[in-house]
């Protein structure tokens, strides 16, 4: 029999990085049954939701190559989008950053097999109840003819409630232990080796609004003129270059748009970054557990930015103002946010932000680093 060859990309949450997941599960054993799942590459990144997964495939090298795309981030994208109480405009918000990722794919790659991944968190019996997540991934996969692997239904109707969600199969709250990745492997692999359908013209989008033109800027696009060292952060997964905010701000302008998200490696100087939106102030915590215990030297991290704009994720685009700092403004904060990825810490006494990249909708204009002033003004260009 012919060997299957798939090149893949992977977006996903730690489930999609961890070594004794599905997915080095579905290589090894792919390959004793003809069929080579070739990780091309691998853009997972725990902690992170949907949002990093457009981020990544924005800035893909690998994605017009790729036979696959595999997207995990239903069980990271819960905690935020499925049960928070303004769901509706959540869900909504995550509902076009999903539909972005898979109109994205395909554009760059009309042939491309997209294959959904759904897992789910370690949930109490009394917790559980309809997840608009869970329900958006179905939708999204039926209209577009995309293909989807939901586990957390096929772990629940196989061993009930009483036991599925118990530490029979789960590690700890967000990770099965293998022999839930073990089936997993087998499901990817037995619908990798079912023929594809023959892809489907790329139908009109649910949302017109959706997020497959945004933009993804990364601090390898600063123009030389800059002339600033970047710092790199390596591991054997990872190497990223960061700019380095601290000593100076970052400010810009977004016309007819809003700042998605922000993506940064969170490191033991990282401190409560601040943010001026126009004239509103906030604040946010970027410490991963993690680091802060010192497990880590440092970890890739994605700050989900609804929060910058609390009553306007579904109002129309305008012209928005940001400045980002790594030190307190001095004016009182509209909000000071905690992700459900990041714990609460104090700033170090001299705070950094490694900025890594910024994911937003409209143009950006009048980017540049200020110094920090003490009357911290917003300056234009």
């Amino acid at each position: 029999m012919e060997r299957q060859h798939f090149k893949t990309v992977v977006i996903g949450g730690s489930n999609s990085v961890i070594k004794t997941g599905y997915l080095v599960e579905a290589v090894k054993n792919g390959k004793n049954l003809g069929l080579d799942l070739d990780i091309i590459e691998d853009m997972a990144i725990g902690g992170t939701t949907i949002l990093n997964g457009l981020f990544r495939l924005k800035r893909s090298k690998e994605l017009a190559n790729a036979d696959v795309l595999i997207i995990e981030y239903a069980l990271n994208d819960t905690p935020t989008y499925a049960h928070d109480m303004r769901s509706r405009s959540f869900i909504t918000h995550w509902a076009r950053a999903y539909e972005g990722v898979i109109r994205y794919a395909r554009t760059v790659n009309p042939n491309i097999r997209i294959i959904s991944m759904i897992l789910e968190a370690k949930t109490p019996l009394e917790k559980r109840q309809m997840n608009l997540v869970y329900a958006g991934v179905h939708y999204l996969s039926s209209y577009y003819g995309t293909e989807l692997i939901d586990v957390a239904s096929a772990v629940l109707r196989s061993v009930g409630s009483d036991r599925a969600f118990t530490n029979e199969f789960y590690k700890d709250g967000f990770h099965y232990k293998p022999t839930v990745f073990k089936s997993t492997a087998g499901m990817l692999l037995s619908q990798l080796m079912t023929p594809p359908r023959q892809p489907l013209p790329l139908p009109e989008p649910l949302d017109p609004r959706n997020f497959s033109e945004v933009s993804a800027w990364g601090v390898e696009d600063l123009d030389s003129a800059w002339n600033l060292p970047l710092k790199t952060y390596e591991n054997s997964k990872f190497s990223f270059d960061a700019l380095m905010l601290g000593e100076k701000d970052l400010s810009f302008t977004l016309e007819d748009g809003k700042l998605l998200a922000l993506i940064y490696i969170n490191d033991p100087d990282t401190g409560i970054v601040h943010y001026q939106v126009d004239d509103q102030y906030y604040a946010s915590y970027m410490q991963k557990p993690g680091v802060r215990s010192g497990a880590f030297p440092f970890i890739v991290g994605m700050l989900s930015c609804e929060f910058l704009h609390p009553k306007q994720l579904m109002v129309p685009e305008r012209t928005r103002s940001y400045r980002i700092s790594a030190r307190d403004m001095g004016e009182p904060l509209a909000k000071l946010y905690r992700p459900k990825a990041n714990v609460f810490h104090t700033s170090p006494d001299n705070p950094t932000l490694a900025l890594t990249g910024l994911l937003y909708t409209g143009t950006l204009t009048d980017l540049k680093l200020l110094e920090p002033a003490e009357d911290r003004v917003l300056e234009t260009a």
